[in-house]
């Protein structure tokens, strides 16, 4: 992040960035504020995507097929 005069600069967005800031200017006939709450999203991602993962069960059994994803908001 970089400050230059009256705009604060945020070049590569991450999580961490995401929370409240606020602007405040004054003179000497007082202060303004403006309160700015700053959402950073990750695209989901999953491990091994693209790859085909072969699973084998015996008739009659149950099973489970996991989907690991991650990203921000988190997937549905």
């Amino acid at each position: 992040m970089e400050s230059a005069g009256r705009t604060l600069k945020v070049t590569e967005a991450r999580l961490e960035d995401s929370g409240r800031y606020t602007c405040l200017a004054t003179n000497a006939a007082g202060e303004a504020q403006q309160h700015i709450r700053l959402s950073v999203h990750e695209p989901p991602s999953i491990p091994y995507s693209g790859e085909i993962i072969n699973q084998t069960i015996l008739s009659g059994f149950p099973t489970e097929l996991e989907c690991k994803a991650t990203g921000s908001p988190l997937p549905g």
